[in-house]
């Protein structure tokens, strides 16, 4: 029993249907990297929440392997709310208070593709093992990032062969055909 001149305050629970999330990563995040955002908690009567919750917060984005947010105080009821998706796509992410959506959730998330990694870049076509005398052969290289995400995007890239018999031609999309021409068979 407290005595008589004591106060209790009782701050109320957060109140999912007032926090609200805030930051591009909402809605356009890179594969590979870490994104993030802030969540505003805030309590039934729409005030700043002064002290780290109680209550569960929790978030994920409902991927093909799901990926779950993680979510640090950073004070008066915010937190940033980090993740690092691997799959490249678009996706619904979700961020719950008490297990409800905030505002806006689930929200449509964009995940773009990391920058180009040559050693994770794919090179695909029968020029790559064998070619004919005097018949132009090709392979064709995918750019691709370190997660294996295909870049689908050309700009301000390029593909080349250490070796003046061989030249790439942009096809777009990320795609170049390289192509070359033996004069004499080689084994």
């Amino acid at each position: 029993m407290l005595p008589e001149d004591t106060t209790t305050i009782v701050a109320p629970q957060e109140a999912s249907e007032l926090s609200v999330a805030q930051g591009s990563a909402l809605v356009r995040a890179t594969a590979g990297e870490m994104n993030s955002f802030e969540v505003l908690t805030r309590d039934p009567h729409n005030n700043h929440r002064t002290t780290q919750t109680a209550s569960a917060l929790a978030g994920y984005i409902d991927a093909s392997s799901q990926i779950t947010l993680s979510f640090t105080y950073t004070g008066t009821g915010n937190y940033t709310t980090s993740f690092t998706p691997i799959e490249a796509g678009n996706f619904l992410m979700y961020v719950l208070v008490n297990g409800r959506d905030i505002v806006g959730s689930p929200f449509s998330l964009t995940v773009l593709p990391g920058p180009t990694s040559p050693v994770h870049t794919r090179i695909d076509g029968q020029g790559i093992q064998q070619a004919v005398a005097g018949v132009e052969a090709f392979f064709m290289v995918t750019l691709q990032d370190a997660q294996l995400n295909e870049r689908r995007d050309s700009a301000y890239q390029t593909v080349a062969v250490d070796d003046g018999r061989f030249a790439c031609t942009d096809q777009g999309a990320g795609v170049f055909r390289c192509f070359y021409m033996i004069t004499k068979a080689q084994t």
